[in-house]
């Protein structure tokens, strides 16, 4: 895949500012589970160690997944790869808000888990190839703060 970076300041500005609004959405997705977890329990849906089982099979399987997560960034487009993890989480979010069984929490938080590994390897792709070459370490930086938007605003929803 060629690509060819932006050279104009004011697009990649407006398309960093696209993908920091789209990283926290997909980054709240990511943690809605958990802000939800004391009141899962207090409600006595599941118990703590449900809940506690059910994040971390996310992170089990959503950790070495980013290693694929970064091989498909180099073969695909990240725009796909990113819309597969807002969708993914999505759905997932859905699936859980709706439901109360604890196998299909389990398997629909780890399936979330699987469509949102490639996420951060195609934004990285995205800002450290596409926008201008004076925007990239600052995007970086910046991406590590809109992470922390992205999970209190996940905990204030």
């Amino acid at each position: 895949m060629n690509n060819k970076c932006l050279t104009d300041r004011k697009i990649s500005f407006w398309l960093f500012m696209y993908i920091a609004i789209l990283y926290a959405v997909v980054y709240m997705t990511k943690n809605c589970f958990s802000a939800a977890m004391a009141d899962i329990v207090a409600e006595g849906v599941m118990t703590k160690s449900q809940t506690g089982l059910i994040t971390a099979m996310f992170y089990i399987a959503y950790a070495p997944l980013q290693v694929m997560g970064g091989r498909l960034a180099d073969k695909w487009k990240p725009d796909k790869l990113i819309l597969i993890g807002l969708i993914g989480g999505i759905i997932s979010n859905l699936i859980i808000y709706f439901n109360q069984n604890y196998i299909l929490m389990l398997v629909v938080w780890t399936l979330n888990a699987c469509s949102q590994a490639a996420l951060w390897p195609a934004m990285f792709k995205i800002i450290s190839s596409e926008l201008a070459r004076e925007h990239r370490v600052r995007a970086v930086y910046y991406m590590s703060f809109i992470a922390t938007f992205g999970l209190c605003f996940s905990f204030i929803v």
